[in-house]
């Protein structure tokens, strides 16, 4: 027996001669049975979604809101024509008022004084005006009978010329007197509301110093400026929708009334608009100086009808690359051609438009005016029907493939 034992490992059959065979032939099953499995699908490119609008009709008319604030179509500042100390103040800030009403009245004392001294002397002079016309008078009689030389006539003349001088004088000054006296007396020259109130009882107030202002009944205007690229469609007699945001957006009609010849600031003319009375009687609160939005419908004849779309639609980032690389400029540069909000002028930017025919987006490059809220005119580059990308332009590349998106996807 151990003889056998020797032979078999001899021969090679013993265990440490079996594994090696093992092993081959469990990396030969492996290998078969990866063979016979299906190789894994290939990647697919994923289909984005696209939320389109349907370019349909061009807008009929422009439109342009500008901010500004409501004035009184009718106000004063008033102010005494003296100086003086403020004797008695009758009104308080915010006091409705009539036409002719007291509002303050200054210390009289100095100016009733005056005017005593000028009334005195106007009676003295016409006392001596008539003094000297009765001598005149007794002059001429004597000259007419021989008895008194032509020189006591000529000088009686003239003493009467002089008396009479004297009199225009003393009533000029007694006038003058008198108006200084009714001047102490500040009266409100409309009916309206005290807007401002700048004086208090006891003080020293120079003459034309502001003492009140008044805002008449008459109504409000809204006061806007309107930019110089803009000027030129604005009309007297247009109609412009008003809006007031403190009354929450409510809407009244208005009408431009006056239009400023001249540049005020940032390079644009003040434009004044006349609400309608009737229109806005319900609109209670209203008052100066809040705030108001003016809608302008600009008519240019010159200018073509547009289409609109959202602001979202405009490839803002494309544009930026593609003025970048035609100006030799970084790509964070800013646009020039991206729409600007100020307006004034067309420029190009990029968008996307939706091709049902093939499935894909192509970017195409659009002629662009001025923003209406939260859309942008387009003049050129799209037709009706022409379906425009609205969202996620930022993701899409020209060519690229997408579909339409549903709520269902």
């Amino acid at each position: 027996m151990g003889a056998l034992a020797r032979n078999l490992a001899s021969d090679g059959c013993g265990p440490r001669a079996q594994r090696p065979v093992l092993r081959v032939v469990g990396a030969l099953a492996a290998f078969w049975l990866a063979g016979c499995e299906e190789p894994p699908p290939a990647a697919q490119d994923i289909v984005r979604s696209v939320k389109t609008l349907e370019i349909s009709e061009r807008a009929a008319a422009r439109e342009r809101q500008l901010a500004g604030a409501l004035a009184a179509v009718q106000s004063s500042e008033l102010s005494f024509a003296l100086p003086g100390t403020v004797e008695e103040v009758l009104v308080e800030e915010g006091a409705d008022v009539a036409a002719g009403q007291v509002l303050a009245l200054l210390d009289a004392g100095d100016y009733e004084l005056a005017l005593t001294t000028a009334q005195a002397r106007l009676s003295a002079a016409r006392a001596a005006f008539e003094e000297q016309r009765l001598t005149y008078e007794r002059q001429r009689t004597l000259f007419e009978k021989d008895i008194v030389a032509r020189a006591a006539l000529d000088r009686a003349e003239a003493a009467l010329r002089t008396a009479r001088a004297d009199v225009r004088a003393a009533e000029s000054d007694a006038a003058r007197a008198q108006r200084d006296t009714e001047r102490t007396v500040l009266a409100a020259p409309f009916a309206g509301r005290v807007a401002a109130r700048r004086v208090e009882p006891f003080q020293e107030i120079a003459a034309g110093a502001p003492a009140f202002v008044i805002e008449g009944a008459e109504g409000l205007q809204a006061e806007v400026l309107v930019p110089e690229t803009m000027i030129r469609e604005v009309s007297h007699g247009d109609a412009v929708r008003l809006s007031f945001p403190t009354l929450g957006e409510v809407e009244g009609p208005g009408t431009v009334t006056e239009i400023g010849a001249r540049l005020d600031a940032g390079n644009a003319f003040p434009v004044s608009i006349r609400l309608e009375p009737a229109a806005t009687e319900g609109f209670g609160g209203l008052r100066a100086g809040m705030t108001v939005r003016a809608t302008f419908a600009l008519t240019d004849g010159d200018a073509p009808a547009g289409y609109l779309v959202p602001i979202s639609a405009i490839a803002l980032d494309g544009a930026r690359a593609a003025d970048a690389a035609a100006n030799g400029a970084s790509e964070g540069a800013a646009a020039p051609n991206a729409p600007d909000p100020a307006g004034g002028g067309r420029r190009e930017a990029p968008l996307f438009v939706f091709d049902e025919a093939t499935g894909a987006v192509r970017r195409v490059t659009v002629a662009v005016g001025d923003l209406r809220g939260n859309q942008v005119e387009v003049f050129e580059g799209l037709s009706p029907g022409d379906r425009v990308v609205v969202a996620g332009v930022a993701f899409l590349h020209d060519g690229m493939a997408a579909r339409l998106w549903s709520p269902d996807l």
